[in-house]
């Protein structure tokens, strides 16, 4: 299945401190599904659940909150 197909809403959660998946790999991921969202979690790297639990948290919960009000 191809990404684009993915009708469903989608948070894609990115570190700009990443030196190996550069920040324009995860918007780009964000751009091609059709109701995908881009966020930052500084000071992350590869495992940003791990290094910085509180923001990937943060992050999730204002996505689920607001993805939740914008359903038809």
């Amino acid at each position: 299945m191809s990404v684009r197909r993915f009708t469903g809403e989608a948070l894609v959660l990115w570190s700009p401190d990443n030196r190996v998946m550069p920040p324009a790999h995860g918007r780009r991921l964000a751009a091609l599904l059709p109701a995908g969202r881009y966020a930052e979690v500084p000071g992350a790297y590869v495992l940003s659940m791990l290094d910085e639990p509180e923001a990937v948290a943060r992050e999730m919960g204002a996505f689920l909150t607001a993805s939740g009000t914008q359903r038809h």
